[in-house]
């Protein structure tokens, strides 16, 4: 089976497309990313999220994503199809979707809004900025943003690249523990930051996804406190 980056590229080059038109195909869709995010995905140096993966599967076209990704399934109608079969079977259920006659009642959740604080001064993804507690205004917020999130921010500089870029929101649920690889925001020494918590034998880290930043050591003398888990 081949990897996810070699299966991206493939489809993307199928396409047409460059890494710099897929990264706009994204940020149409609510994903703000450059191409060198894209092309971290293609050489499997990063795994993209799930949200990130299911929009360039409909992006590059990618419609059987378990066999393409995963391997042979023989749950799958459609497996023991060939490619004349699987239009046949297509077409049948576009004309069954046609008729009106079987197609399904959906049960649409209604979301209700909600307001969350959203804090004015940006959270440093480079050098770190202080968390005015105070300075925020309540926003409106959208079903996309998950249930756990009690507040927003917004990030500056390039340290957490390419999974958070200069410039986005982030929400943040309320959490005074995290788990080791986990991207939290933390108070450290006057300063706030979003970073990866990593801790093992070796010590305590806050670590950048930009490799061009190194990891935040933390000591017995460091003033840290742990203020929340990315959402």
């Amino acid at each position: 089976m081949d990897s996810i980056g070699n299966i991206l590229t493939k489809y993307r080059k199928k396409a047409g497309l460059t890494q710099i038109d897929v990264a706009k195909e994204l940020t149409r869709r609510g994903l703000k990313v450059n191409s060198g995010a894209v092309c971290t995905w293609e050489k499997d140096t990063i795994i993209p999220d799930a949200k990130h993966f299911l929009a360039l599967c409909e992006i590059l076209e990618i419609h059987n994503i378990y066999n393409e990704f995963i391997g042979y399934n023989l749950e799958d109608p459609f497996a023991k199809l060939n490619d004349e079969g699987i239009s046949i079977v297509l077409k049948t259920i576009h004309l069954l979707e046609k008729s009106g006659e079987y197609t399904r009642e959906e049960n649409r959740a209604i979301f209700t809004p909600r307001k969350l604080p959203f804090y004015d001064i940006p959270v440093s993804a480079g050098t770190g900025n202080f968390l005015d507690g105070e300075s925020f205004t309540e926003v409106e917020v959208s079903s996309d943003v998950s249930l756990k999130a009690e507040y927003g921010l917004r990030i500056t500089g390039d340290s957490m690249e390419p999974r958070f870029v200069n410039g986005q929101i982030v929400w943040i649920q309320p959490a005074s523990e995290l788990h080791n690889g986990e991207i939290g925001i933390f108070f450290l020494d006057g300063n706030a930051y979003i970073k990866k918590f990593d801790h093992s034998k070796k010590g305590t880290y806050l670590v950048s996804l930009n490799t061009k930043y190194a990891p935040i050591e933390l000591t017995e003398n460091s003033n840290f406190k742990i203020l929340g888990r990315v959402v």
